[in-house]
C-alpha cells in the first residue's frame, strides 16, 4: 500500500490570513535523492505559522479540507481515514483542549485528553441542567394555574356555560323539550361543536320560524313538496366581465397587408378574416371562394401567416377568455305546488326573468366584442348581482314555504333536532368569547404539558449523559508512567514535576510535594501538554510498537517564551521522541515551526545529531524554510550560523522595530547581555560591566559616553549578583521586564551604538544580510539621541 505521507511536499491553506488561498512548501522535492523527512520552519510572530498548523488540524474536521496536501507536481494527495489519524499537530489549541488544571482543596489536579473534554462537557451539562430546572419550575407553575388557578380551563368554561344559559339556552330548550333542563356535559359538548358564522339575529329569527312550523307539524298533510335551488352569485361576478370587455389588445408590428387585415378586424369584419383563415388553411383549397381565382400554396401559406400574425396567440387567448365569461341563463323550475301562494310563485318567475334579461344583454355585448376583438367596449353595470340577490330572496321565501309544508309530512323529531341545533348555535355565539378563551387555555395547557415532558426528558437525558461523562473522568488509562518519563527528560529530574494518578484523576507533585493552587506556571503547563502529545501515539498499542506506523508530526512553537528556562530540556525530549519516531518507520516525517532563532538553531543541532548517528544509507534530508511576507522560502542552515550572529540579528530587528513583539520583549534583556558579554570577552578579555569604565569606550564614545554608560548600567543591574535570584525564580527576565517597550528598544539601540563606536566594521560584517546603507542610516540616527544636546 503506497504511503501518501511521504509524498507530501506542499500544503494549500485557505483559512485565516490566507483565506484567499496560498500554497506553502513543507518539504523539498526529493528528485531521486534522500527523502526529506524533517523540516524546520522559521517565522516571526504574525507570519502565519499557526494558520498553517490550524489548516493541518482541519483534516480531522468536516469542513471539506480533506485534500490540503500537495505532491511535488502540485497534485492533491488523497488521504485515507487511517492516514488522517496519523497526522497530528501540537499547537496552542491542542494545549487548551487537552490539558485542564483545576483546584481541588489545597491541591491542583490535572485532567488529560478525553478527561478534559468530559470535564468541559459536564460543565456544559450542569449549565443546561440549571437552565432547564428554571424552565421546569416556570412550567409547573403555569400548569397549576391552567388546571386550578383563576385562569384554569375549567373555570373559563364554567363562565362560558353561565353566559350561554343567560343568553336563553334554558328557555329555548324548555320550549322544545318541556320542563327545565340542565346543561349536561353531553349538551355542552354539542354547543362547543356548534361553531358558525351566522349572526345571532338571523339564527333567532330562523329559530322562531322553525318553532312555529314545529307547532303546526302534527296537523299538516302528507304532500311531499319540491324545493328550488339557490343561485350561486359568485358564478355571475360582473367585474371580470367589465375588465375584459374594456381591455385594449396590443397591436403587433404589421405589413401593409396585415394592417388591412387588422383594419377589417377593427371595423367589424373579424368573422370574414376568421373564415378566410379556415378556408385557406385547408390543403384542398386552390380557388378563392370570393373572387374564384386560383391561389397557390405559397400564397395560401403567406395569407394564413398574415392572418395568424394579426389574430395571434394573445388574441386567441383573449377570445377564449371572453367566451369563458359567457353567462348562463337561469332555468325556471316548472312544478305544481299545492298550497303555495300564487303571488309567491309570480314573484319568483318575475325575478328569474329579470336576471335572464340582464344576462342576455351582457351576452349581446360579449358577441359584439367577439366579432371585433380589437375594439374595446365599455359596459355599464346593469345590476346583475342585485337581481340575483333578489331572486335568491324569492327562492328563500319559496323554499321556506316548501319546508314549512314538508314538515307537515316529515317526522316531527327531525324538526325538533333542527331546533336544538339552532339553539346550540345561538348559545355558541352567546358564549364564543369565553369558549375561545377556554380553547386557548386548553392549547396552552397541552403545550405546557408537552414542554414540561420535553424538559423532564431533557433533564433525564442530561443526567444520564453526565453519568457517562463522570465515568470517563474516572478512567485513568493515560500512560502516566510514560508521561512522567518524558517530564523527567525535560527537567532532568524525575521528581521535579510528575503526575500521580489518584481517584480517577492526576495530582501534580513537584519534588514529592503537592502543588498549592495557582502555582503551576504556563511553561509547566505547556511542557506537560507536549509530554502528553508524545504519549498519545501509544494509545491502544502494545509497548514498543507505539510509533511503528507511518505518521506526520507537526509542532507549532513547541518552545514559547514561557518555556525558555526549559529550552534545553524540551529540545532533549524532542530529540528523544523524534529519533524514535523516525527510526520506528522510515516513512514518518516531522515539521517544527518556531519564531525563535535560538530555538531554530538548537533544533538544527538536534536533528543534525540524530542524523549523524545513522549510517549513510539511513540518513535523510533536513529542510529549512523561512515564512515571510506570505511566502515560504528556502533558508540557509541556521545550525551553521554562529550563535552570536543570530543574537545580533535578533537584537537589530528589535532595535529598529515599530511594534512590540511580546515574546522578543520578554527575552531582549538576556539577548543584549549575551551580545555584550560575547563581544567584550572575545575582543578585550573583560566583562560587560568593566567595559563601561574602560578608557577605550570613554575615548571612542566622546560626548555620548555619559548617556551610553547610563543605558549600559541598566543592563548591568540585571546581571551579576542578581543572576542566582533570577534562576531561583525561574524567570530570567523578571527585573528587566519592568521597563517599557520604548525603553527596551532604546537599550537595544544603545548596544549597537556602543559596538559601532568600538568597531565601525563589526556590525556590517556580522549582519551581512543587511545593506550597509540601512545600517549606516539607522546607527547614525540612534547615535544622535545619545549625544549631549
Amino acid at each position: 500500500m503506497p504511503n501518501n505521507i511521504l509524498s507530501i511536499c506542499k500544503i494549500h491553506v485557505n483559512i485565516g490570513k490566507f483565506a484567499e488561498g496560498a500554497d506553502f512548501q513543507l518539504f523539498q522535492e526529493n528528485n531521486g535523492k534522500k527523502n526529506s523527512r524533517v523540516s524546520l520552519i522559521f517565522g516571526r510572530n504574525g507570519a502565519g505559522k499557526s494558520t498553517i498548523a490550524r489548516q493541518i488540524v482541519s483534516l480531522s474536521s468536516d469542513d471539506g479540507n480533506d485534500k490540503i496536501f500537495l505532491d511535488k507536481d502540485g497534485n492533491q494527495i488523497p488521504l485515507s481515514p487511517e492516514e488522517k489519524t496519523r497526522i497530528r499537530v501540537f499547537d496552542e489549541q491542542y494545549v487548551q483542549e487537552k490539558i485542564l488544571i483545576k483546584e481541588k482543596g489545597l491541591e491542583n489536579i490535572v485532567m488529560l485528553g478525553d478527561q478534559v473534554l468530559a470535564r468541559k462537557r459536564i460543565d456544559e451539562i450542569d449549565e443546561k441542567t440549571i437552565e432547564l430546572g428554571r424552565q421546569n419550575v416556570l412550567l409547573v407553575q403555569a400548569r397549576a394555574d391552567l388546571e386550578e388557578g383563576t385562569h384554569s380551563v375549567e373555570k373559563i368554561y364554567q363562565q362560558a356555560k353561565e353566559v350561554a344559559k343567560d343568553g336563553g339556552w334554558t328557555e329555548r330548550y324548555r320550549q322544545i323539550e318541556g320542563g327545565r333542563p340542565n346543561l349536561t356535559p353531553e349538551r355542552w359538548n354539542r354547543i362547543l361543536s356548534a361553531q358558525n358564522d351566522s349572526s345571532r339575529q338571523q339564527l333567532q329569527e330562523y329559530f322562531n320560524q322553525m318553532f312555529d312550523k314545529y307547532t303546526k307539524a302534527k296537523n299538516l298533510g302528507t304532500t311531499i313538496m319540491n324545493t328550488v335551488p339557490q343561485v350561486d352569485a359568485t358564478r355571475y361576478d360582473e367585474q371580470p366581465f367589465f375588465r375584459l370587455m374594456s381591455q385594449q389588445l396590443d397591436e403587433p408590428v404589421l405589413s401593409e397587408r396585415e394592417k388591412h387585415i387588422l383594419n377589417l378586424a377593427q371595423t367589424g369584419d373579424q368573422g370574414l378574416i376568421e373564415d378566410a383563415r379556415a378556408v385557406f388553411s385547408n390543403e384542398q383549397t386552390d380557388v378563392c371562394p370570393m373572387c374564384l381565382q386560383s391561389v397557390t400554396a405559397e400564397y395560401k401559406a403567406s395569407l394564413v401567416e398574415s392572418i395568424t400574425k394579426v389574430l395571434n396567440d394573445d388574441v386567441d387567448h383573449y377570445k377564449a377568455n371572453l367566451k369563458s365569461l359567457r353567462f348562463s341563463k337561469i332555468e325556471e323550475n316548472e312544478f305544481v305546488l299545492s298550497g303555495i301562494p300564487g303571488d309567491m310563485l309570480t314573484n319568483y318567475h318575475k325575478a328569474v326573468r329579470s336576471v335572464n334579461n340582464i344576462i342576455e344583454q351582457y351576452n349581446v355585448f360579449l358577441e359584439k366584442r367577439l366579432n371585433s376583438l380589437f375594439i374595446p367596449i365599455t359596459v355599464k353595470p346593469l345590476g346583475l348581482c342585485k337581481a340575483i340577490n333578489l331572486l335568491n330572496e324569492e327562492v328563500a321565501k319559496l323554499n321556506s314555504e316548501i319546508q314549512s309544508l314538508n314538515h307537515a309530512v316529515k317526522d316531527r323529531d327531525k324538526i325538533k333536532n333542527e331546533l336544538l341545533r339552532i339553539s346550540d348555535q345561538i348559545a355558541w355565539i352567546d358564549a364564543k368569547d369565553r369558549i375561545s378563551a377556554g380553547k386557548e387555555a386548553e392549547v396552552k395547557l397541552e403545550k405546557t404539558n408537552d414542554d414540561l415532558e420535553e424538559v423532564e426528558k431533557s433533564i433525564d437525558s442530561l443526567r444520564r449523559e453526565r453519568d457517562g461523562e463522570e465515568a470517563k473522568l474516572k478512567k485513568t488509562e493515560i500512560a502516566a508512567k510514560k508521561i512522567n518519563a518524558y517530564l523527567a527528560n525535560v527537567y532532568f529530574d524525575k521528581d521535579r514535576f510528575r503526575l500521580v494518578p489518584t481517584e480517577g484523576m492526576y495530582k501534580i507533585q513537584v519534588r514529592g510535594e503537592s502543588v498549592p493552587p495557582n502555582k503551576v506556571s504556563t511553561g509547566e503547563r505547556n511542557v506537560l501538554a507536549l509530554c502528553y502529545f508524545f504519549s498519545e501515539s501509544g494509545k491502544g498499542k502494545f509497548e514498543g510498537s507505539e510509533d511503528n506506523e507511518a505518521q506526520y508530526i507537526v509542532l507549532d512553537d513547541p518552545i514559547s517564551s514561557f518555556d525558555m528556562e526549559n529550552e534545553v530540556g524540551i529540545c532533549a525530549l524532542i530529540r528523544e521522541r523524534a529519533s524514535h519516531i523516525l527510526d520506528a518507520n522510515e516513512d514518518s516525517r516531522i515539521t517544527i515551526l518556531t519564531h525563535n532563532t535560538s530555538v531554530m538553531q538548537e533544533l538544527s543541532h538536534v536533528f543534525d545529531d540524530i542524523n549523524s548517528a545513522k549510517t549513510k544509507d539511513k540518513r535523510y534530508k533536513i529542510d529549512y524554510f523561512e515564512l515571510h511576507n506570505g511566502k515560504m522560502e528556502k533558508s540557509d542552515y541556521p545550525s551553521k550560523r554562529k550563535e552570536y550572529t543570530v543574537l545580533l540579528d535578533r537584537a537589530y530587528r528589535y532595535a529598529k522595530s515599530t511594534q512590540e513583539d511580546s515574546d522578543e520583549s520578554f527575552l531582549i534583556g538576556n539577548i543584549l547581555r549575551r551580545i555584550l558579554e560575547g563581544y567584550c570577552t572575545f575582543n578585550y578579555g573583560i566583562g560587560m560591566g568593566e567595559i563601561c569604565h574602560d578608557e577605550i569606550l570613554r575615548t571612542r564614545c566622546g560626548e555620548a559616553y555619559d548617556m551610553l554608560s547610563n543605558a549600559m548600567y541598566r543592563l548591568i543591574l540585571n546581571d551579576g549578583s542578581h543572576f542566582e535570584e533570577r534562576v531561583a525564580s525561574l524567570d530570567s527576565s523578571v527585573t528587566f521586564n519592568r521597563y517599557s517597550y520604548q525603553e527596551k528598544r532604546t537599550m537595544a539601540q544603545c548596544v549597537f551604538v556602543i559596538l559601532n563606536y568600538l568597531d565601525k566594521d563589526h556590525i556590517a560584517k556580522q549582519l551581512a544580510g543587511v545593506s550597509k546603507e540601512e545600517l549606516r542610516g539607522n546607527i547614525s540616527k540612534w547615535q544622535r539621541q545619545f549625544k549631549a544636546s
